[in-house]
């Protein structure tokens, strides 16, 4: 309602009005109370809820207004749920199969959780269902720069299509460094940027069906292997770092992003991921703990680069590192006290 007369008033709330930005934690909030007056104890590594009494255990997950519900007896489960109805206007979509546009597909060891659908609907709407197959979604060696041939391609398309990528990394780590690469020139994309989207949706036209599969029967422990690309940026020689963890054989996280600062050696390059891959095991530990699922066994760190180790395991500063700061030399510390590092010598054709 518009007033002429109170163009300079504005209206108090006494409650939360959806679409407003404070109400998606004033739901999550009021969410929480009556998950807690439950039983269930909130968890400290992520929007989780966790249930567990004698025998019984069960998982809440918050998602802003989506949810999921699993546990170990199905009676617990289904009470749970009848009070939830009781409390709020929920819709009950059985047995998870979708969730957030992740497929869930479970088998009797495993469970598979692809995009195919997201997928599909990404390549139809931009015309891209009947592409030629690509083996790779980048070309090797091929470099992205801030200069070359602008084009008359609508850039806001260019933005679009790289902004659908991006979601699709949480089943595909295969295109986590190609997508952090275009996501670098959405300001002002040029003619090659347009030609390398158009490379990657060639790829995932032919690779759509893949998906990450957890496996049940697996180790439970931890370990990474990262690396870098040091001064890989044409543009203003900063390095690119990437890295993957597993719990046992199942890939549970992984990124591909570009360091702000320039590196004065591979080995510097080499150290900063490792501390990133280090930040992200320390929050999965955290995260498996709440689940009652601790982690005994320490964290491996799987690296290329020698001098990277020798830094992590030596304690004395090394004059030509003394320019980095405290926030990556903690991983010294947690190497010290429960990871391990080790050195991988790549070999040609690995991969």
């Amino acid at each position: 309602m518009h007033s002429v007369e109170f163009l300079d008033h504005v209206c108090r709330l006494h409650k939360a009005l959806y679409g407003l930005k404070q109400a998606l934690c004033a739901w999550y909030l009021k969410l929480r109370t009556f998950l807690v007056s439950l039983g269930f104890i909130a968890s400290r590594a992520d929007s989780l809820f966790i249930y567990s009494r004698d025998d019984t255990v069960i998982y809440f997950l918050v998602y802003v207004d989506d949810l999921i519900i699993t546990g170990s007896d199905a009676s617990s489960v289904d009470v749970i749920v009848c009070k939830l109805h009781a409390k709020f206007a929920i819709k009950d979509l059985g047995a998870h199969s979708l969730f957030c546009g992740i497929e869930v597909h479970p088998t009797s060891n495993s469970l598979l959780l692809s995009q195919q659908k997201y997928v599909t609907d990404l390549l139809s709407k931009h015309n891209k269902l009947d592409s030629k197959p690509i083996s790779t979604p980048i070309a090797a060696g091929f470099r992205l720069t801030l200069h070359g041939r602008s084009s008359s391609f609508d850039a806001t398309k260019f933005r679009q299509v790289v902004g659908g990528l991006q979601y699709l990394r949480m089943t595909h780590p295969d295109i986590s460094f190609a997508v952090n690469k275009l996501s670098q020139f959405m300001h002002a994309p040029l003619e090659m940027h347009w030609g390398a989207v158009k490379r990657l949706l060639w790829y995932l036209n032919d690779t759509r069906d893949l998906g990450i599969r957890l496996l049940t029967d697996t180790p439970f422990t931890l370990h990474d292997f990262s690396d870098a690309d040091w001064a890989g940026d044409p543009n203003d020689r900063c390095s690119t770092g990437a890295f993957i963890i597993f719990l046992g054989a199942n890939p549970i996280s992984w990124k591909s992003t570009k360091q702000h600062m320039i590196a004065r050696s591979s080995t510097e390059a080499e150290y900063r991921v490792i501390a990133f891959a280090a930040t992200e095991i320390q929050w999965i530990k955290s995260l498996l703990s709440d689940l009652l699922f601790p982690v005994t066994t320490p964290a491996v760190l799987f690296t290329d680069n020698l001098g990277a180790t020798y830094l992590l395991a030596n304690l004395v500063f090394d004059s030509r590192m003394k320019h980095l700061t405290i926030n990556y030399h903690f991983v010294r510390d947690l190497v010290q006290a429960s990871f391990r590092k080790t050195f991988l010598e790549m070999q040609r054709g690995f991969l």
